[in-house]
């Protein structure tokens, strides 16, 4: 069966088909705000409609971070990446104030289960870089996730697909190593 896979940034156009994907039970209700948030208190008991809702407000402040990815025309994946100041909590856990000016960073990267393991995470991963390539975007950070886990876990993406296209591990972790890329 031929298939037609594309990816757009997520832009005020494509907010509908964002919204559609991360409604999806599989992709959860976090709306890809977690590093948004100020902390982790409360975090867990957080809903899907009140992470919507924070969503909805990032939109309205022309936050839009990240790519949707697109078999046949349905929205399948997302991959958030954005300017790493855009995520104080994620600078401050991670350890990275003293990254360089206009460092992006990639916090997720997810494909619903239903599309998993057919090659579309490397696809999305691809594409992002290379758009970063074209914005003139010199380093980009990912904390992907190491090795076997469950589904739930590999909301960030597999570390492998990162290694292939030229990551190197910064700060490494059993389970979501910190890595780093030169762009330009």
């Amino acid at each position: 069966m031929d298939r037609t896979i594309s990816i757009k940034k997520l832009t005020p156009e494509t907010e509908k088909d964002f919204l559609a994907l991360k409604t999806d039970k599989s992709c959860g209700w976090c709306f890809c705000v977690a590093w948004h948030v100020p902390s982790w208190d409360g975090w867990d008991k957080r809903t899907a409609q009140e992470n919507r809702e924070f969503r909805e407000e990032l939109f309205r402040q022309g936050k839009h971070d990240g790519y949707i990815l697109y078999e046949n025309h349905a929205p399948v994946g997302f991959c958030q990446c954005a300017p790493l100041e855009w995520f104080p909590k994620l600078v401050s856990q991670r350890g990275l104030k003293d990254e360089p000016a206009n460092t992006f960073v990639i916090s997720c990267l997810e494909i619903l289960p239903s599309h998993r393991k057919r090659g579309l995470s490397r696809v999305l991963l691809q594409a992002v870089l290379a758009d970063l390539k074209t914005r003139d975007v010199p380093r980009v950070v990912a904390m992907p996730v190491e090795g076997s886990q469950p589904d739930g876990d590999i909301w960030t993406g597999p570390a492998a697909i990162f290694r292939a296209n030229g990551f190197k591990i910064k700060k490494a972790s059993d389970k979501y190593p910190l890595m780093e890329l030169t762009l330009v």
